[in-house]
């Protein structure tokens, strides 16, 4: 992705001071560049706090049916005005009339069902949302999978659920496996062809989940284990995040050493780029 394209997204108004203020250790340009959004995509930020992702993604998808920002239900009332704080800038012409947040089950990442509105001021009201998908092309979370590894709740009913999962299919029974319902959710939210890329704090290898999660880590290795579980194709891992002189033996900071790991929900034309890039390399 040149840089002709992302250098006016950085300095973008639609942008808060705090997110300029991370930009030095999440290295926006090449996590963007790696996940090679197009325009008319749409995308997930699974847990995305206030948007700081979300913000710079739905300049690269353009207007319209395009970026979703999620956080746990029992988030709601610290992350919902930050949100709208971001919606709610001066200039109309700025504003990032693509952005839609909502809030559910951390387990259960599933946007409203439609219809919505298209106005920026409305954030999720009622109205007609023209060009409605029920499905993703991306799925994306930045150092929020190790919660839902380390994490044992009790499960949720699904008639509890605010709307129920119509759109997505019957989830099947619950665990107390947060992980894997995640991960199952996800698998149904994306197209074939669909991305999940995972962004968090690395463990020293072999380490448990149950050991490192206090520390904010994660084995990357048991990513990969418990995501191909679930049905997806790991792709690569991309190295821009990492950092080797971090030991990974204290609680995670802002210069931890991070992977950034991409997999694929089988059929659709990213599997076969995946595929040809693997021949590729063993000519």
């Amino acid at each position: 992705m040149e840089s002709e394209i992302l250098g006016p997204i950085l300095a973008s108004p639609n942008r808060l001071p705090s997110d300029r203020a991370k930009d030095a250790t999440r290295n926006p340009v090449a996590v963007l560049t790696a996940l090679n959004l197009r325009q008319n995509q749409r995308f997930l930020d699974f847990t995305g706090g206030d948007g700081y992702w979300s913000v710079l993604t739905s300049a690269l998808v353009g207007k319209g049916v395009g970026v979703w920002i999620h956080n746990p239900e029992e988030n709601r009332n610290v992350i919902e005005p930050q949100i709208k704080q971001r919606l709610a800038l001066t200039d109309p012409q700025q504003n990032p009339s693509n952005l839609r947040f909502f809030f559910s089950p951390f387990r259960y990442p599933q946007p409203p069902t439609p219809p919505f509105c298209t106005k920026p001021e409305c954030y999720n009201c009622k109205a007609q949302w023209p060009g409605w998908d029920d499905q993703f092309d991306v799925v994306f979370t930045y150092a929020s999978y190790v919660t839902a590894a380390a994490t044992r709740l009790p499960p949720t009913p699904a008639v509890e659920l605010s709307p129920p999962l119509t759109n997505y299919g019957t989830p099947q029974p619950e665990s107390t496996d947060i992980a894997a319902d995640i991960n199952a959710h996800v698998y149904r939210l994306l197209r074939p062809g669909g991305r999940y890329i995972i962004i968090d704090n690395a463990a020293v290898p072999g380490t448990d989940v149950g050991i490192t999660a206090h520390w904010n880590r994660i084995d990357e290795l048991s990513v990969v284990q418990q995501v191909t579980k679930a049905g997806f194709e790991f792709v690569e891992e991309f190295a821009s995040l990492r950092n080797p002189s971090d030991p990974r033996t204290s609680p995670a900071g802002e210069y931890s050493d991070r992977f950034q790991l991409k997999f694929i929900k089988p059929g659709g034309s990213e599997q076969m780029e995946a595929a040809m890039r693997c021949l590729v390399g063993h000519w």
